[in-house]
């Protein structure tokens, strides 16, 4: 791990922990058990936010140089990523372990293109919320708690496979996705553009494949 700078946060209060964890414990059962109205990713920026705030930190990633160069590194790496997983790992899992994958989601792509669009925007607003919380949040709050840059890493793509839908095997490919975009995001700085461009081009490309119909 490359050495960085530390984030500036006063000493967290005593209430805040248990609240985090116990909020994370809830959206955990709740892609099992409970119908929530609206994506597990709003109650979970809605508790990033109040962490952020008690501890006096910031959403907002360090300044430095090669920001620009970071994105489109970012953006590339979740393209590689996609290809990976529509042509590699969805075929290993599939035929290897018997999991069944699918990756569409969003069949209103498939229809107009002003639904496609909606879908598309929502989807970014969606993901950009995604790496506030695991990256921003949870990430950053690991370490600032005494782990490593790596276990840190590994817990905020633990929890993201924890608080994810969907079968064994799109939380084992969500954990993965989520170190890797943590590595991202750590050998970038800290700086969230890198992990958001990968994790948009991801997202987005794999819209346009749905739409293309090239995976179902």
């Amino acid at each position: 791990m490359l050495p960085c700078q530390a984030m500036v946060e006063q000493t967290s209060p005593r209430w805040l922990l248990p609240v985090e964890l116990a909020a994370l414990a809830a959206c955990t059962l709740a892609p099992a058990g409970l119908a929530l109205p609206v994506p597990v990713a709003v109650p979970l920026l809605a508790i990033a936010a109040v962490s952020v705030a008690a501890r006096r930190a910031t959403f907002l990633s360090p300044p430095g140089r090669g920001a620009l160069e970071g994105i489109l590194l970012g953006a590339l790496a979740g393209l590689v990523g996609l290809v990976a997983a529509v042509t590699l790992a969805t075929p290993m899992l599939q035929d290897g372990f018997g999991l069944m994958v699918r990756w569409g989601q969003s069949p209103a792509v498939r229809g107009s293109l002003d639904a496609a669009i909606g879908v598309a925007l929502v989807a970014g607003a969606l993901t950009t919320a995604q790496e506030l919380i695991f990256r921003r949040w949870i990430l950053e709050r690991a370490y600032s708690l005494g782990a490593s840059g790596s276990g840190s890493i590994l817990i905020a793509g633990a929890a993201e496979a924890l608080v994810g839908p969907g079968s064994f095997g799109a939380r084992l490919g969500a954990a993965l996705f989520g170190v890797a975009l943590g590595m991202l995001y750590w050998r970038g700085g800290r700086r969230l553009g890198p992990a958001l461009a990968a994790r948009l081009a991801f997202t987005w490309g794999a819209l346009s494949l749905q739409a293309l119909r090239w995976i179902e």
